[in-house]
């Protein structure tokens, strides 16, 4: 082999392992170091996400409070309603026909009708709010 083929022979293969070298362990090394974790930020942050989780919880069980009341509220109004209605039933058979009457949107009271409205009447009044 003549000296020139082999001295680009040694050329290519030096620069191919150099270049091996330099992508493989060189070239890592230069690589940005990954910036350390601050903890005092982290702790920072761990309590704001606290504070706020605490606060959403607060509120949270405020708005339950206001349903709660809501729906006694109107649970009383149906049994004031139960109650005037079973009056008005004994007392005023006239008036509570006619009630009966116009929930059904009737032209005459029907014992059907009077059925069907207190069915729909108890199940609002069982109604899970």
């Amino acid at each position: 082999m003549n000296n020139s083929v082999k001295s680009v022979t040694f050329f290519v293969l030096g620069s191919i392992i150099w270049l091996i070298l330099y992508v493989s362990v060189i070239k890592p090394k230069n690589t940005p170091i990954v910036q350390e974790v601050n903890t005092n930020e982290l702790l920072v942050e761990n309590q704001k996400l606290k504070s706020e989780n605490d606060s959403l919880s607060a509120e949270l069980e405020s708005q339950a409070k206001r349903f709660d009341n809501k729906e006694n509220e109107y649970n009383k109004v149906i049994f004031e309603y139960e109650l005037g209605i079973d009056r008005i039933k004994n007392y005023h058979p006239n008036a509570y026909e006619d009630f009966h009457r116009i929930l059904a949107y009737k032209e005459q009271y029907s014992r059907e009708d009077e059925m069907e409205n207190k069915k729909r009447l108890k199940s609002i009044n069982n109604a899970n709010y």
